[in-house]
């Protein structure tokens, strides 16, 4: 009876274990004291919480460390291979059939030092060599390598002051080594991901520095990252780890979640540090290797979207798509959409050599989109931001250009930024702010509207086009601003060839215009701005061009000889030559035309099991005259080629006398 009792027991143990569930995302953290430090709340711990917290689909996460003071990836490889026996690692990499150790990613952290050394060094090309060992096993067990790059010394290393003198020296020196660790150990089917939390504690000082403080000085958040060696990581500093792997994985920002271990870190820093970190991960987006990041042609839609147009989205992970070629003309596109679970969330970039159309674009669908145009050209009838509830929508453009028909910024969660490149549209609805690149109406509407506020920088261009019509006037694509334009940039007068200026024109109209000192005229003809009321009371900026006269003529004809002979012809030319008009010109703004050793990593923690471990950053509507016309635009007359005439043979002549004083 005991017999059979066992029996039926050891049955159901083996029935209950085929049906233990596995957690719904299994990570492995393999490093040292950088990596185990801060417990209870280690880099494991705190990636754990904030995937569970952030990703509603992800409510069981499953975390392991095998972390020992001091250690390298060459004693790692040697625990995983067999070498050194029956390890953790080994077991945990490589023997067990446990649901939960089927990994979905495992993290490598090495020493501190040693991804900086030059390649050559023994102790990098060791390096290289484990984590190819080690990077097999991990492709075998099903799952995938993601390096975590670490970060420099707080005053750079003292025991290699020539490598790393300082942090950012040092930091530099990982990123290079933590890359090239990434590329040269990828293969096609199994490539290295890196989470790169060196670069979010880079992010911090750079944004301390361009603050005007001294970022490892006591007292600053810099200076708070770390442990009191100025090299281990404090609490602060494991958080900004944690929110960096976050950010690695998933391709989103920890930004607004409200916790922190012990609730020991004010709303405010917590939030500094979820940014900085967000930041410094997605600006590395296609520079270093993310698993969600995608080519065009590599990117497979999302099969639990109802849309049935072209639909960049994701519901956990957020996909990054990078377009550099020319697509198809697209019928609609989602960029962000909400799927099956609940609001997911996509990113569109577009660099030099690609070339998309699309009639309806959507950024942000009932979710969160962005739209990063970095070069290239894109041409939509319409593009609207954040269309729905919950809804955010961005879009950027720095380089290349933008024509869209109609422009719709749906809620106070969308955006449109010009940070350089050339905005062509017909219909903005909403701000339009112009930091850099130029606005252009399009021609063929005869008039552009900004349902909204035009704000136009310093730097920023808007571009007047004058474009000749069929009965042989000239006509021009006025932009009309529903509420105030504050104009600090350029306004870039671009005539058809032979046009003839009018008396006036209007270029913009808006309930209110306000001029900044910084704003010019930027033409090829004499003109003048001023800011009038018109008819319907709103506010009209008003070019006037000034009269072509015989005398200008002259005068910049004779301006031009005296520029283009030697100062002796000039002293000629001022004796003998009629005089020239002089009259003081008004006043005002001129346009404008036209042998390294590894230390230890001294640190009294528990390990992974427990035990103690030694471990070895003016208004006003004065019009404005100035520039000069070109010589082409002049009628010609008799008395224009008299004056040239005369001009050049006070030229010879005075040549002939001062060539007879030097022979002589």
């Amino acid at each position: 009876m005991i017999r059979r009792v066992c029996l039926l027991l050891c049955f159901l143990s083996l029935f209950v274990s085929s049906f233990v569930e596995a957690a719904d995302k299994k990570y492995l953290f393999v490093g040292n004291s950088y990596t185990f430090g801060n417990q209870p709340h280690s880099l494991q711990e705190i990636t754990e919480t904030l995937l569970e917290l952030n990703i509603p689909a992800w409510k069981d996460v499953f975390t392991e460390q095998i972390a020992y003071g001091g250690y390298r990836w060459e004693q790692h490889a040697k625990d995983a291979d067999g070498t050194n026996g029956d390890k953790a690692l080994r077991e945990r990499l490589v023997v067990s059939t446990d649901p939960n150790h089927m990994w979905d990613i495992v993290f490598f952290q090495e020493q501190s030092q040693i991804p900086g050394f030059p390649s050559t060094s023994p102790y990098w090309t060791a390096s290289l060599q484990s984590l190819k060992i080690m990077h097999q096993f991990v492709a075998r067990k099903g799952a995938k390598t993601m390096l975590l790059m670490t970060w420099g010394r707080r005053e750079g290393d003292p025991q290699n002051r020539t490598l790393f003198p300082d942090f950012k020296g040092m930091q530099s020196r990982l990123t290079q080594g933590y890359t090239q660790f990434a590329k040269q150990a990828s293969t096609t089917a199994a490539p290295v991901w890196i989470a790169p939390a060196g670069l979010a504690w880079e992010a911090i000082f750079d944004d301390l520095r361009s603050k005007g403080q001294v970022p490892a000085q006591q007292g600053t958040v810099f200076w708070g990252l770390y442990e009191g060696d100025g090299s281990h990581p404090s609490q602060q500093g494991s958080y900004l780890a944690g929110c960096a792997i976050f950010s690695s994985i998933t391709g989103r920002s920890t930004e607004g979640t409200s916790w922190y271990p012990n609730n020991a870190l004010g709303a405010s820093e917590r939030t500094y540090l979820q940014k900085m970190a967000s930041q410094a991960v997605l600006q590395q987006a296609f520079i270093l290797p993310y698993p969600w990041t995608f080519a065009w042609k590599d990117y497979v839609g999302p099969t639990d979207v109802s849309h049935t147009g072209k639909v960049i989205s994701g519901l956990n992970i957020w996909p990054y798509v990078r377009v550099a070629q020319t697509l198809p003309k697209m019928a609609s596109m989602w960029i962000g959409a909400p799927h099956t679970g609940g609001a997911g969330g996509g990113r569109l970039r577009l660099v030099a050599g690609a070339s998309m159309e699309v009639d309806a674009l959507v950024v942000g669908k009932d979710a969160t989109g962005s739209l990063d145009v970095r070069g290239g050209t894109l041409k939509v009838k319409t593009l609207t931001l954040a269309d729905g509830t919950n809804a955010s929508g961005s879009v950027l453009l720095r380089a290349g250009t933008v024509e869209a028909e109609t422009i719709t910024l749906k809620s106070n969660s969308s955006s449109f930024s010009l940070e350089g490149g050339e905005l062509f549209f017909e219909t903005f609805m909403g701000e339009l702010r112009v930091d850099k690149g130029s606005i252009t109406p399009l021609a063929r509407a005869g008039a552009a509207h900004v349902d909204g506020a035009l704000l136009l920088s310093k730097d920023a261009t808007y571009n007047v086009h004058i474009t000749k019509a069929q009965s042989g006037t000239y006509d021009v694509s006025v932009l009309h601003v529903a509420k105030t334009a504050k104009l600090s940039g350029e306004c870039k007068v671009l005539p058809a060839a032979a046009f003839v200026p009018p008396a006036s024109l209007v270029v913009l109209r808006a309930k209110d215009i306000q001029i900044t000192a910084d704003f010019r005229v930027n033409a090829k003809l004499p003109v003048q701005y001023s800011v009038q009321s018109g008819s319907d009371g709103q506010k009209e900026l008003v070019l006037t061009f000034s009269k072509v006269t015989q005398e200008s003529v002259s005068e910049e004809v004779h301006e031009f000889v005296k520029e283009s002979i030697s100062e002796p012809v000039k002293e000629a030319i001022r004796e003998e030559s009629p005089s020239v008009d002089t009259k003081e010109k008004p006043q005002g703004h001129e346009v404008v035309e036209s042998s390294f050793e590894p230390s230890d990593e001294i640190s009294t923690r528990p390990d992974a099991g427990g035990r103690d471990v030694s471990a070895p950053e003016e208004s006003g509507d004065t019009p404005i005259q100035g520039g000069c016309c070109e010589l082409g635009a002049f009628p010609e007359s008799m008395s224009f080629w008299c004056m040239v005439c005369l001009l050049m043979g006070l030229f010879v002549s005075r040549r002939r006398v001062n060539a007879s004083e030097h022979l002589g």
